[in-house]
């Protein structure tokens, strides 16, 4: 069985289509649950670093920041490097920030953080585009998987993170740390994807050169749409 993928020249097997499947899925699961596992663990952090509340908020609204400012330079990653090795460079970032938490620094859990907003946020843009071009037929049933994936990683590791940071005294850091290994495991399964350098879809490489969107009415009610949701979703998180 070969799937000829529509707006580019890839044939897949059915083989590589699965792995690709199973390299979306793992990319999905690092792209909240680093953020999530923050928030069980913030009063042991805030005694551990003698945080004041402002600074213990900070912790929380860093990966925010990180993805409001490196999301419009995903585009643009994606265009010159290509999807694959920009979703390659977004799991090296996450695993690198999750890595940093081992260090028992206040400075290196910000910088940690904030490094994992910007892998995440390339995720974020890139990954639809991905599922758009390679899956034009099934973008609803793909989108949802991916989405449902998030929740379900992001959940689960945020109910886990008291237990496992318990257990045998293993501590927050570690128990924070930890997720790294997941994240090592979506770099292997990647691994296959970048023997390809594919361009993401023409509507994302269209945002890169034009600011018309903004002049449209609608964008702005999607925007604060979206915005308020994650703007409740991210309070609820803390």
């Amino acid at each position: 069985m070969i799937l000829v993928l529509n707006s580019t020249a890839i044939k897949r097997t059915a083989f590589s289509s699965a792995i690709l499947i199973l390299g979306i899925i793992f990319i999905a699961a690092n792209l909240r649950a680093p953020v999530t596992g923050l928030a069980p663990v913030l009063e042991q952090i805030i005694l551990s670093f003698a945080l004041t509340p402002s600074q213990a908020g900070m912790l929380t609204t860093l990966p925010l920041i990180a993805f409001a400012l490196a999301s419009p330079m995903a585009a643009s990653l994606a265009k010159k490097q290509g999807l694959e090795i920009s979703l390659f460079i977004a799991l090296i970032l996450i695993g690198l920030g999750l890595a940093s938490r081992l260090i028992n620094s206040a400075a290196m859990l910000y910088l940690g953080t904030a490094i994992i907003g910007i892998g995440i946020a390339i995720g974020n843009v890139l990954l639809p585009s991905l599922i758009k071009r390679d899956f034009p037929h099934k973008v609803a049933v793909m989108t949802s998987t991916y989405v449902l994936a998030m929740g379900i990683f992001g959940g689960s590791y945020a109910a886990l993170i008291i237990p496992l940071a318990e257990y045998k005294s293993m501590g927050w850091q570690l128990a924070l740390a930890c997720y790294g290994l997941l994240t090592l495991v979506s770099i292997v399964i990647w691994l296959p994807q970048l023997k390809l350098h594919t361009k993401p879809t023409k509507d994302l490489l269209a945002s890169v050169n034009s600011n018309k969107v903004w002049h449209e009415a609608l964008a702005w009610q999607i925007t604060l749409l979206l915005g308020l949701n994650s703007f409740f979703t991210y309070i609820m998180i803390s």
